[in-house]
């Protein structure tokens, strides 16, 4: 077994390391020492085993750290996390570690992350179906999603947004004939993800209300 040094190729003075096969990290160029870049070193050198559980326990915090910076920002998907502690070149054994850390510890969580997000597209006037395809998007089980999304997307909250969309099209429509309005405001609802049932009755009773 020998350990071996590979230049990052997108970090500037950083080494991939690994021993044999295995994948140990990515740390800078002067956290190794020196004698390493000669030639590969035998696992059998207690000091190189040293430097392999160094090594080891330096990534680890390394991405603790980095992933708790990376969570402090806003609210992150599992799959989020995953994807970034990827591109920062941790190991798949460390970054599951940190991970189910950070989730034991409450600090990230796909369910809080699927009601926040479900909570703001309500604000936005956003279709249950349309969040319920962005969060698959972010690989949240579809349990979780249709869980969260059907309890907060309630008949009422979804008639309200329907109502509120309407009212602002027919602002936006107010030159047009009534049938045109019908047609181009159920169009617009329909791609938007609402169907056709939940917007009708709505949408025919606002038309009324404009004559």
């Amino acid at each position: 077994m020998n350990l071996t040094l590979t230049p990052a190729k997108n970090k500037k003075n950083y080494y991939k390391i690994y021993a044999d096969d295995e994948f140990l990290g990515c740390l800078h160029q002067k956290l190794i020492p020196a004698e390493y870049f000669l030639q590969n070193s035998s696992l059998s050198d207690p000091n190189v085993e040293d430097f392999i559980l160094s090594v080891k326990s330096l990534i680890q915090k390394n991405a603790s750290d980095t992933l708790l910076d990376y969570l402090a920002k806003m609210e992150r998907t599992i799959y989020d996390c995953e994807i970034y502690l990827k591109r920062k070149d941790f190991p798949l054994q460390i970054i599951n570690s940190v991970i189910k850390d950070a989730l034991d510890k409450k600090w990230l969580s796909d369910e809080r992350y699927a009601e926040l997000y479900t909570q703001d597209a309500i604000l936005m006037g956003r279709s249950a179906l349309d969040v319920k395809y962005k969060l698959k998007q972010k690989k949240i089980k579809s349990q979780i999603i249709d869980k969260i999304v059907d309890k907060i997307f309630s008949p009422a909250v979804q008639s309200e947004v329907i109502s509120e969309l309407i009212d602002r099209l027919l602002e936006k429509y107010v030159e047009i004939s009534p049938h045109k309005k019908y047609e181009k405001i159920a169009t617009f609802l329909y791609r938007k993800g609402f169907q056709y049932q939940d917007y009708e009755e709505i949408l025919k009773e606002k038309i009324k209300t404009c004559l």
